[in-house]
């Protein structure tokens, strides 16, 4: 299908959480994308894999999500890859599902900052928009050669991260309305994030 604007939300997932939602449905309606595909890591190339959850529940939270959420599309090209994904290999994946298809990877900020550090960095911009969530900030330790050639859209900060929603399970602390009543119900069921 032509004209397609298809926007891509990847990330580890750890748990998916209303700062990645609210990230990709402001794009979704700002860049008017067709669909934004959710792809979880299957295999992290910059993360101890060892400190990952099960890509098994990672996953079934993400699918939670976009059964709620019809601009959301949950997409397992990483775990149909095999191994570690690098994102050029992910977007290139993509763009033969979609050929005809307006690419756009959703970013935020934090791995704007890290950009230098990723695989073949130039080549993704040539194979996809850049979209980042913030403000376009002179001072922020972003290549100016990176952050001149971004997609900046300018929303609220939620400042929420996995990492401290997994700190605050594992010390008894509510993670209410940092995520989907869905997805925290999928959590305290199987008891994701407790020692």
């Amino acid at each position: 299908m032509s004209g397609m604007r298809i926007g891509i939300g990847g990330g580890v997932f750890d748990p998916i959480h209303t700062g990645h939602l609210f990230l990709f449905n402001e794009c979704a309606d700002r860049l008017a994308l067709t669909k934004v595909l959710l792809v979880p890591t299957y295999k992290a190339v910059h993360k101890i894999s060892d400190a990952i959850s099960a890509y098994a529940d990672r996953r079934e939270m993400v699918r939670i999500v976009c059964e709620n959420d019809e601009k959301f599309e949950l997409c397992e090209v990483e775990k149909e890859a095999g191994g570690p994904s690098y994102t050029l290999d992910t977007i290139r994946s993509l763009k033969k599902l979609y050929p005809d298809a307006e690419w756009f990877l959703i970013v935020g900020l934090d791995n704007l900052e890290k950009m230098e550090d990723w695989h073949q960095p130039d080549r993704i911009f040539e194979e996809a928009n850049i979209v980042v969530g913030s403000r376009p900030v002179d001072s922020a330790p972003v290549d100016a050669k990176y952050r001149d050639r971004v997609i900046w859209l300018e929303m609220p900060k939620l400042d929420i991260s996995s990492t401290v929603l997994r700190e605050r399970l594992r010390s008894g602390r509510s993670i209410r309305y940092l995520v989907p009543p869905e997805i925290e119900d999928y959590i305290l069921t199987h008891k994701l994030y407790v020692k």
